[in-house]
């Protein structure tokens, strides 16, 4: 019975379970959560702490890898290289790079980048370390520039860093020689900067040489420095005997510069950036004064100009003032006229001054004024070995009227025949009129004189004496109406020796007169006889005159032949000549 009671007890007295829904976050999820907040730092790390991208053009990838080439300042890692590829046509390679964020602000169109490797040149060797541990892009930053992305690559190591302290001066010569990029520069012997660059002048004709000099020797580097090529040895022979110059034992291996300041000049102003100067060939070149303003002077010539070659001198009364830069051939309608065209390179303010001419006008001015007074270019022999000439600008006493064409593309400037053409012109004159000499016509008139003189002293009479005397008396009558007492007492004195002589005539005495006028018949006489055609003394004349023409003749040849050669006067006439 009791357990049927239990069977049939009412359902709510049994409990009931109670579900309830827990709301906190399961820790499973945290796991994911984490990894986003770890993805999401690194991804905002690279964003801001990524550098720009930036591409490098070379002709060359050699040394180079993707991902493993560094690029790099002062030797610490600023950068890495990503990519290499060829460019579309083909003519270099394109180097895509990325660097670290603080260089954005170096990256200019004036940073240069080039690639790192073993060098050595002008005594310096670079890059060693790239042997082992490879090359890598260097970079020299510049913050003064427009902002860029894409740069050219150098092919060569720079010189000199951006930053490297000193100061930049420029050269101008006319050829580069020896030189080269790295070339040594020195002072008193010492190492004080480099050859940083080379190109041609915008004139074509000269090079524009960049270097740099060190601190603190830039300040060594005064207005009126004088810089000269100290490559090789430099040997001269002068009057103290053989002199050698050189710098140093590596700048005769690989050249090398070197410069000074004249005696006076050491406190001069110190030269400003950038500042031109003229590179001289030797040390003598260097102590002779510089001037930058060059005139080209056109000087037309007629004789020959055999021996004159560009680079000769022109000198103003010993002093060079410039050189030849050219000789031409000008041929005209005519084909007698042909002329010389001598085109020289000559420097005005040594004329005028270092302070030079304040316009052109005044230059034209100064040059007429020199010309009127006869200042003329003329060729002369500067050595006799070689036969070599030079332009002489000189006074010259009353030459041919002449001024400067100033209208031509060239001032023409006048000229006058050489030494050896004047003198050949007056020698070939004189042999001319001694072959016209008229020999034989001189001894006719000759003897016709005698016979002149011998037939009047044959005709003289007393007679004609004594009207000449008669004349005299009247003139001395009229001159003792004037008063002129000394000399009518003279003359009447005169006038009685005179009539002494008539009476000694007249009585057939042997007188002085008789005796004299004797003494001059005879000694006509004889001169008739010695100019006669047929004497020995005229035909020795004659002969000898004749002589003297064919002397003149061989004079004219040899002329010529020294004109030809006028070096035949040290080494001799030639066995084929």
């Amino acid at each position: 019975m009791t357990q049927d009671k239990s069977n049939h007890e009412t359902p709510a007295a049994i409990p009931q379970a109670v579900v309830k829904t827990k709301k906190s976050i399961s820790i499973v999820w945290l796991v994911p959560l984490v990894a986003i907040l770890i993805g999401g730092g690194l991804i905002y790390k690279a964003v801001t702490e990524k550098g720009p991208e930036i591409t490098i053009s070379f002709k060359s990838a050699e040394g180079l890898e993707a991902e493993k080439t560094k690029i790099k300042y002062k030797d610490i890692e600023i950068g890495q290289v990503v990519d290499i590829t060829f460019s579309e046509d083909l003519s270099h390679v394109i180097v895509s790079a990325e660097l670290g964020k603080n260089a954005g602000r170096y990256l200019t169109d004036k940073t240069r980048f080039w690639v790192v490797r073993a060098r050595i040149s002008s005594g310096t060797v670079s890059g060693l370390g790239t042997l082992l541990g490879g090359a890598y892009i260097a970079i020299d930053p510049r913050e003064d520039g427009k902002a860029a992305k894409e740069f050219v690559g150098l092919e060569e190591q720079p010189i000199i860093a951006t930053d490297e302290p000193g100061r930049k001066f420029r050269l101008q010569a006319k050829k580069l020689g020896s030189l080269q990029q790295g070339t040594l520069i020195y002072y008193r012997q010492i190492k004080v900067g480099k050859v940083e660059s080379y190109t041609l002048a915008e004139n074509g004709q000269d090079l524009d040489i960049q270097i740099f000099i060190h601190e603190p020797y830039h300040e060594y580097v005064r207005k009126n420095t004088r810089f000269w090529n100290a490559s090789g040895i430099d040997v001269s022979l002068g009057a103290e005997g053989l002199k050698v110059n050189t710098e140093s034992l590596l700048s005769i291996m690989s050249g090398g510069l070197t410069f000074y300041n004249p005696q006076g000049l050491e406190k001069d102003t110190p030269a400003e950036e950038n500042q031109v100067f003229i590179l001289h060939d030797n040390f003598a070149d260097a102590q002779q004064v510089s001037y930058m303003i060059k005139q080209y002077w056109e000087l037309i010539f007629k004789g020959s100009v055999r021996g004159l070659k560009p680079g000769a001198p022109v000198e103003f009364k010993g002093m060079e003032m410039g050189h030849v830069t050219s000789v031409d051939l000008q041929i005209g309608d005519d084909p007698s006229d042909v002329v010389i065209s001598v085109l020289t390179e000559t420097e005005p303010e040594r004329l005028a001054g270092r302070s030079g001419f304040p316009n052109i006008e005044a230059q034209r001015k100064f040059v007429d004024s020199l010309v009127a007074q006869g200042l003329r270019a003329q060729l002369k022999t500067g050595n006799l070995l070689t036969g070599a000439l030079y332009v002489d600008m000189t006074f010259h006493d009353d030459p041919p009227a002449a001024k400067v064409d100033w209208e031509s593309k060239y001032p023409v400037f006048p000229t006058v025949p050489k030494s050896s053409e004047e003198f050949i012109g007056a020698l070939r004159a004189f042999v001319d009129k001694l072959e016209a000499f008229p020999v034989e016509e001189i001894g006719s008139n000759l003897q016709a004189i005698v016979a002149n003189l011998k037939k009047t002293t044959q005709q003289i009479s007393t007679d004609e004496v004594a009207s000449i005397i008669h004349n005299v008396n009247s003139f001395t009558d009229q001159l003792s109406a004037v008063g002129v007492d000394d000399l009518i007492k003279n003359l009447n004195k005169t006038i009685q020796d005179i009539g002494r002589l008539l009476e000694d005539l007249n009585t057939g005495g042997e007188g002085e007169v008789v005796a004299t006028l004797t003494q001059a018949q005879k000694t006509l006489i004889s001169i008739e006889q010695i100019l006669s055609k047929d004497s020995n003394i005229n035909q020795e004349t004659t002969r000898a005159m004749r002589e003297i023409a064919d002397a003149a003749s061989a004079i004219r040849m040899l002329v010529d032949f020294l004109e030809r050669q006028p070096n035949a006067l040290i080494y001799g006439k030639g066995e084929n000549q």
